[in-house]
């Protein structure tokens, strides 16, 4: 694994715009093309198949979860309990979710957390950065088999028809929403976009803005956000089926690390993680929400020193993990987000930082495989 200095593309703005990345055309920008990372095809092949484990072992988290009546625990409130136990006894579909590592080119990956309910950088992981590959690189190989594992995977979705939703003010919820809207469209789904704010209920079902009855939602909106909104009300009372489905919202909860690594002592893709502050953690942990997104409400303690982003998360409860302070690339942090389209890890996205954390406006970088 090393990061290699590019040269950009003449008219790298006006084949972002035209692949729907609208976030990333000013000067100081979010996707960037001066430099990209490269890795060897044995490191590729160990990475995707540790996330393929890892997501392995969440899977037998989620049946100790519902056996020994963990709810509580995790934070789960009495309403979203219901409706996680019979969507999993359902097997309701899943769609995607990306795993977050750190991994420095030696030894084992390590896992920060999973987003598995509303994972966003879909759209420049997929077909922004292949373009890139195909237009600078062709050469080379990339591992990059998001945009037609989706296509596969929605072809196994039930419900004839299925609305996409976010927040209408939320660029980046868009551009994922739409992308997946096309990838559906693909798979033979009759498709429909809509904003969350724009869903009503008639009394007995969900509705879009011709009243037409939504059978199939994908929402880029957290679970629990929805449970607190009068929409969550309804949900017991519809037979809607949702993507991600509720099942995934354990998933999605870092207390769910803590639980790992209490099943999976010393799993060398795992770090200590715990419900309290171990003394074992030593003089490097991080707190983090169990429902924090976008690097919000991490509390970093290095060696003596703090760093604290801020937010609105924790008073859902609170995991600690071990901190390691990756070695930078030429000053630079990558976050690896690998991508998980049902059960197969099929892309990788990767972020960088000058900082410790990765936040909402941390860098994107495409990759290549030699």
């Amino acid at each position: 694994m090393r990061r290699i200095v590019a040269e950009k593309r003449n008219n790298w703005q006006q084949r972002l715009l035209e692949q729907g990345l609208t976030v990333s055309t000013a000067e100081d920008h979010y996707w960037d093309e001066s430099a990209f990372y490269e890795f060897s095809g044995p490191e590729m092949e160990k990475l995707s198949t540790a996330v393929e484990e890892v997501h392995g072992l969440y899977m037998k988290a989620i049946e100790v979860v519902i056996k020994e009546d963990l709810f509580a625990l995790m934070g789960v409130q009495e309403n979203a309990k219901e409706l996680i136990l019979a969507s999993w006894k359902r097997g309701d579909f899943q769609l995607y979710g990306r795993f977050d590592f750190i991994y420095s080119g030696q030894g084992d990956a390590k896992l920060l957390e999973y987003n598995a309910d509303t994972p966003i950088t879909l759209l420049e992981a997929a077909s922004v950065q292949k373009l890139w590959q195909q237009e600078t690189h062709s050469h080379l190989w990339q591992f990059n088999f998001l945009e037609e594992s989706l296509v596969e995977r929605w072809r196994q979705f039930s419900v004839p028809t299925c609305h996409f939703a976010c927040l209408s003010n939320s660029s980046e919820c868009l551009m994922t929403t739409e992308y997946l809207y096309k990838t559906a469209e693909m798979a033979g789904i009759k498709s429909t976009l809509i904003a969350m704010e724009e869903i009503g209920y008639d009394g007995r079902h969900f509705v879009g803005l011709t009243g037409e009855r939504i059978q199939g939602l994908f929402k880029l909106y957290p679970w629990e956000w929805l449970l607190e909104d009068s929409f969550g009300t309804y949900l017991v009372e519809d037979t809607i089926r949702l993507v991600e489905p509720a099942w995934k919202m354990l998933l999605n909860n870092k207390a769910t690390l803590a639980l790992l690594w209490k099943l999976f002592p010393d799993h060398p893709n795992l770090l200590p993680t715990y419900f309290t502050l171990d003394s074992s953690l030593g003089e490097s942990w991080v707190r983090k929400p169990f429902f924090s997104r976008e690097g919000c409400n991490i509390f970093i303690h290095h060696q003596g020193e703090s760093i604290e982003t801020e937010g609105a998360y924790g008073s859902e409860g609170y995991i600690y993990q071990q901190f390691i302070d990756l070695p930078p690339f030429e000053g630079h942090r990558p976050n690896l987000g690998l991508w998980m389209v049902g059960d197969l890890c099929c892309g990788l996205g990767l972020r960088e930082d000058t900082a410790r954390i990765i936040q909402n406006n941390s860098r994107f970088l495409p990759h290549l495989v030699v």
